[in-house]
């Protein structure tokens, strides 16, 4: 998947943007209260009174790699730029786990805000090609443009010959036309042996999708999740419901899924901070049910380990 890898520049520690971002942060007071918090100490003007500034320019790179790979597991492609939906600079700030980390990336010009809680990543993909590959991509669109030319060029000649070949073939159709009457003629003899031949089956008719009652399995559990959906954006529109109900039935009877394992992942998901963003449709649920799985399993785990005062718990 495009979220297990993505390339970062070997040099990226020494970008004077990343260098800027780490300075803008050391004196960001929440960004100095989450440092310092841990060992309960104060920052009276900036972070750089308790840590170096390779610690921050080092965690900045660590939340680069976080919200890159993020972006590019959860965004879509624009042209040499990556979108994120249901986002904003405190969005990446979370997905960053870093107090004031998206406004650091406005600072810079590596994140825009847009309207409808949209950002954009500015020229991600062309910064993270190297010249080599840029040079083969520029290669590659000349031989494009070469073979583009080409095709032209032979179509300006086969124009000559398509009355020709068109002659051709209406005289072969009309051959073939003519020999089907004939077989036809002779079939319908009475003396004709084909006369006991099977009748030809009629034409299959296209199959019709196939469509859910309100009270079946799949309409409810599409009806469940749009519910949940709606707690959290009232403003949500109604969805296609047939089209969710079939995405259901794919998820109970291709995928094998239970019903019970089904309904407690909606409702994790619509509660999780980060899942209800992005889980809006039966087909994204379905797409990432496995990974809302394990990441659901972690969480209740993590709650076992440890005792209601938040102490951990240990074994004999």
């Amino acid at each position: 998947m495009a979220g297990d890898w993505i390339k970062m520049r070997v040099w990226l520690s020494r970008d004077p943007s990343v260098i800027y971002m780490a300075d803008y942060l050391a004196s960001d007071r929440a960004f100095m209260q989450w440092l310092t918090d841990p060992v309960q100490q104060h920052c009276e003007e900036t972070a750089y009174e308790h840590v170096t500034r390779d610690v921050t320019v080092a965690l900045c790179v660590t939340s680069l790699l976080v919200t890159w790979g993020t972006a590019r597991e959860q965004g879509m492609r624009e042209n040499d730029d990556l979108v994120l939906s249901h986002c904003n600079a405190d969005t990446v700030s979370a997905v960053a786990g870093v107090p004031g980390f998206g406004a650091a990336m406005l600072k810079i010009g590596w994140l825009i805000e847009e309207d409808r809680n949209v950002v954009r990543f500015p020229n991600y993909f062309k910064t993270k090609d190297s010249p080599e590959e840029r040079h083969r991509s520029t290669g590659a669109e000349r031989q494009r443009q070469y073979r583009n030319k080409r095709r032209n060029a032979s179509d300006v000649t086969g124009d000559v010959t398509d009355n020709v070949t068109s002659d051709v073939t209406n005289n072969a159709q009309r051959r073939e036309e003519k020999r089907r009457k004939k077989q036809e003629s002779k079939a319908s003899r009475p003396d004709s042996p084909s006369q006991d031949a099977a009748p030809l089956a009629p034409p299959k008719k296209a199959r019709k999708p196939k469509t859910f009652a309100d009270d079946s399995r799949e309409m409810k559990a599409a009806r469940y999740l749009f519910g949940k959906i709606r707690e959290n954006n009232p403003d949500a529109k109604e969805p296609p419901w047939q089209t969710w109900a079939r995405e259901f039935d794919l998820l109970f009877r291709k995928d094998r899924r239970d019903s019970r394992e089904v309904q407690r992942l909606i409702d994790w998901s619509q509660s999780d901070a980060f899942w209800y963003r992005n889980i809006l449709s039966p087909e994204k649920f379905r797409e990432k049910f496995d990974r809302l799985a394990v990441e659901s399993r972690d969480v209740r785990r993590k709650a076992k380990a440890s005792t209601p005062d938040g102490m951990p718990r240990f074994t004999a």
